[in-house]
């Protein structure tokens, strides 16, 4: 018994080593970074703040504009601070359309992985005015009737308000004094496009000889590719200031084609009357006047709140090649405290803002914001 004794106090000695030497989990490590945060270089100086560290907070937010485009905003800010505060930043991101105040926002193609562009100088016009002229003297005696956009517009010259990106098909109809001779002729044009041009004709040469000058009025863009048509069936020709000459009397439209180094390409009719006797003719000028583009779709703005209160904005501000916007992640995230859905972004970017004459670089900036929607 005693020697049995002995024993099992050998084994329950062995046991408590062998539970004294197994190894205890490690606690496991808290990971306290903030999930919203901006860390950037302000004209130099690294500023790093997050949410929930010395009272910053991430709002998310949303409004519709006085353009009708709902604008979708995260502030990183300090709460309730007065004086002595810390930056505050916010982004704005436009939507890529208008909407009704109803509306709800197509939030999958407002907010998505990619480059933005800046709500700057440097936007491209939405729309253009559009002018044509003829090139004939006003005189009151004469009929000048102009269809565009299916509307017909009784005036010597017209205006219209016309889309980025459209084709733009104005036709005159002309009548001259007597009532003798009637034309009317048509041009097509590609609203915005970096290559416009406008026709310019010269009869030379004897009355009685059907020889013209041909000449391009474009843009003042260099090392263009000209194609010329004459109307008449004759060979093509690559001039940049042809002559050409008729064989038989008629109106002749000549149409030339424009190509300039990057394959932007144009395209411009000219009605040449070629008639021994002096005949009427509806040639006309267009010119385009860009409008300002307000609404910015798909824009980003950046606010910088300096800690004495002023704001700071990319807006209206002509940002360098270098200053790029980029939405790297996007994934859904819990409602926020107006019980909204918010999405959560990572961006990085490069950005010059400014208050008055002052400007702050912000540079090399990383951040997770959040943005609400309906």
């Amino acid at each position: 018994m005693e020697k049995r004794g002995i024993r099992n106090g050998v084994a329950m000695g062995l046991l408590v080593l062998v539970y004294a030497c197994a190894k205890k989990p490690l606690p496991e490590v808290e990971n306290n970074a903030p999930e919203f945060y901006i860390d950037a270089t302000l004209n130099g100086e690294r500023i790093q703040v997050g949410a929930g560290e010395n009272n910053y907070y991430m709002y998310s937010s949303h409004y519709l504009d006085t353009n009708q485009v709902y604008v979708l905003k995260a502030e990183l800010s300090q709460t309730y601070c007065k004086g002595n505060c810390g930056y505050g930043f916010s982004i704005l991101i436009n939507d890529k359309k208008t909407s009704a105040a109803n509306d709800p926002i197509s939030i999958n193609q407002a907010i998505q992985t990619g480059p933005y562009i800046y709500n700057d100088d440097q936007l491209l016009p939405l729309f253009y005015h559009a002018t044509v002229k003829p090139l004939r003297s006003e005189s009151s005696m004469e009929n000048y009737r102009w269809v565009i956009n299916g509307q017909e517009i009784n005036a010597y010259t017209a205006s219209v308000l016309v889309e980025n990106g459209r084709s733009f098909n104005p036709t005159l109809n002309f009548e001259d004094a007597a009532g003798i001779c009637g034309t009317s002729h048509s041009n097509l044009y590609k609203v915005g496009n970096p290559l416009q041009t406008n026709i310019e004709v010269h009869k030379e040469g004897l009355p009685d000889v059907l020889m013209y000058s041909f000449e391009s009025l474009n843009n003042g863009t260099t090392s263009l590719k000209y194609t010329w048509d004459f109307g008449d069936g004759s060979p093509l020709s690559e001039s940049p200031r042809p002559f050409h000459s008729y064989k038989t009397q008629g109106f002749f439209t000549t149409k030339l084609t424009l190509t300039d180094s990057k394959g932007d390409t144009c395209v411009s009719f000219y009605q040449v009357p070629a008639f021994i006797d002096p005949r009427c003719e509806a040639n006309f000028t267009t010119s385009f006047t860009p409008v300002k583009n307000t609404k910015g779709f798909s824009a980003i703005t950046v606010l910088l709140t300096h800690p004495d209160g002023r704001v700071f904005s990319s807006q209206g501000l002509s940002q360098s090649s270098n200053n790029r916007f980029e939405i790297t992640e996007v994934s859904d995230y819990e409602l926020n405290s107006n019980n909204e859905a918010t999405k959560k972004i990572k961006i990085r970017f490069n950005c010059t803002v400014k208050n008055a004459s002052e400007e702050i670089k912000i540079e090399n900036a990383e951040a997770i914001f959040a943005v609400s929607y309906k």
